[in-house]
């Protein structure tokens, strides 16, 4: 979902719920986590993508000027 080093001017979140994943949001690289909440701070570099066969479900929500 979304290309490497993606930015944003706005805020972002999501929930995972079902799946697994991993997200690289700045240099953190994250291993999701079902029902786990992650956030993306505006103007961070983020990709999230999943490497199983089984989909990665998420609720996504962005916030603040320009969201």
């Amino acid at each position: 979902m979304n290309s490497e080093d993606d930015t944003n001017p706005f805020d972002q979140g999501f929930i995972v719920i079902s799946g697994k994943g991993k997200a690289k949001i700045g240099k953190q690289l994250v291993e999701l986590e079902m029902n786990h909440a992650y956030h993306i701070p505006r103007d961070s570099a983020h990709v999230v993508w999943t490497d199983s066969e089984e989909p990665l479900v998420m609720i996504w929500v962005a916030w603040g000027k320009e969201a």
